[in-house]
C-alpha cells in the first residue's frame, strides 16, 4: 500500500512539473541506499508525453547522479569512525581499484544493478568525487536514454498498430523482468575483469554470460 502510494506520488510530480519532476524523481530514487524505486519504468510510460526525450534523458541522468553523489558522501560520512588502521587498509583497496575503477562505476550506472554495493566501499575508501560524477553521469544517460526510446518506440508502435493498452503494459512489464533477470544472473565481476584484459573479451565474457543464465534457467 505504502509502495503504491509513493509510484502514485513519483507520477504526479513527473506529470505537474515536466522536466523538473523527472530530475527530482530520479535523484529521490537514487539518493536512498539499498532502496530500488523504478523510476526508469516510470520514465518509460512518462516521458513519451513529457516532451523532448533528449531533455527527459538530460535531466533524469543529472538526478541521478546527483542521487548517487549523496551514496558517496554517505560512505564517505562513514570514514570518521573507521579506526586508522582500517582508513589505511581502504586506501589501499583505493589504489588497488584504481585500475579498473571508473569502468566498473560507469557499468554498474548503466546496467540495471544494486550500484549502492559498489559506491559506498568506494565513498568509505576516498573515491575521488570528479571520475565518479562522470561515470556515474555517463552511465545514466545510457540507461536512461535507453529505457525512455524504448518507451517512446514502443508506445508508438501499440498505438500505430492499435494495441490494447492492458496487453502492452504486460509486455512492458515481461521484458523488464527479462532484462532484471539478465542483470542479476550476469556476472559482472567476470565482465570487467575480462574487460581490463580487452574490449574484445569482455564482449565475449559478456555474451557468454547472458547465454548461461538462460542456460541455469533451463535447467531448474
Amino acid at each position: 500500500m505504502v509502495f503504491n502510494e509513493i509510484i502514485q506520488v513519483l507520477t504526479e510530480l513527473i506529470e505537474a512539473y515536466g522536466y523538473i519532476g523527472i530530475l527530482i524523481v530520479s535523484l529521490i530514487s537514487n539518493s536512498i541506499p539499498y532502496v530500488s524505486l523504478p523510476y526508469l519504468a516510470l520514465l518509460v510510460f512518462m516521458a513519451p508525453f513529457v516532451g523532448s526525450p533528449v531533455l527527459a534523458v538530460l535531466a533524469s541522468a543529472f538526478g541521478a547522479t546527483i542521487g548517487k553523489v549523496v551514496i558517496l558522501f554517505l560512505g564517505r560520512s562513514f570514514r570518521t569512525i573507521l579506526s586508522e588502521k582500517t582508513k589505511e587498509n581502504l586506501e589501499c583497496f583505493n589504489y588497488l581499484f584504481k585500475k579498473w575503477s571508473f569502468i566498473a562505476v560507469f557499468l554498474f550506472a548503466s546496467l540495471p544493478l544494486p550500484d549502492d554495493v559498489l559506491y559506498i566501499p568506494l565513498g568509505l575508501s576516498g573515491y575521488r568525487l570528479l571520475p565518479y560524477f562522470i561515470a556515474v553521469f555517463a552511465g545514466k544517460i545510457i540507461v536512461t536514454a535507453l529505457a525512455i526510446l524504448f518507451g517512446k518506440a514502443f508506445i508508438e508502435i501499440a498505438s500505430n498498430y492499435n494495441i490494447p493498452f492492458e496487453i502492452s503494459f504486460a509486455s512492458l512489464i515481461i521484458i523488464t523482468v527479462l532484462i532484471t533477470y539478465i542483470a542479476i544472473k550476469v556476472n559482472w565481476k567476470n565482465v570487467v575483469e575480462s574487460y581490463n584484459k580487452s574490449i574484445e573479451l569482455g564482449v565475449k565474457t559478456l555474451i557468454n554470460e547472458i547465454i548461461n543464465s538462460f542456460k541455469f534457467k533451463l535447467k531448474k
